[in-house]
């Protein structure tokens, strides 16, 4: 990359391309390989200092969890059923993502937007639900800073 912003950039930059990568190699059925993210300018602007130390506070994962592999085949039909769900999750619909036909990575994936939808609602039982529906714990750190935020709120 020519220029990378170091809090509102990176950070999701390289969960796309690696989610692009895995997807990729999910679909042509060959092994995932190496990713490198090599910056020209690597910068943080003064006045994201304050949420970039809020960013860092709400934890980091161990290189020992690692995130769950993606299911092998193809992943587009249930990207489909994960873009889907996440229209309903988002016009506020209450979706059942057991009653889906999918792996259960990416139910803990369309859990994860439920996730979000709870917070904005400061819902502290629907976040609490949800992870203790997780397949997987490795987004247990994210969720329990989570709870911890929303019973810190007055």
């Amino acid at each position: 990359m020519r220029s990378n912003d170091a809090f509102l950039g990176l950070p999701h930059d390289i969960f796309t391309f690696t989610m692009l990568q895995e997807i990729i190699a999910r679909q042509l059925n060959v092994d995932l390989g190496i990713y490198t993210h090599a910056v020209g300018s690597l910068h943080l602007y003064e006045g994201d200092q304050v949420n970039a130390q809020k960013y860092i506070e709400e934890g980091y994962h161990s290189t020992k969890d690692v995130m769950p592999d993606m299911p092998f085949g193809d992943p587009w039909p249930a990207l489909k059923i994960l873009s889907e769900e996440e229209i309903k999750i988002r016009n506020g619909e209450n979706i059942n993502e057991m009653d889906l036909q999918i792996d259960d990575y990416w139910i803990d994936l369309i859990r994860l937007l439920k996730v979000y939808s709870s917070l904005r609602e400061n819902n502290l039982q629907g976040v609490e639900t949800l992870k203790s529906e997780m397949k997987s714990s490795v987004y247990n750190i994210y969720l329990d800073q989570k709870i911890k935020h929303i019973k810190l709120k007055p």
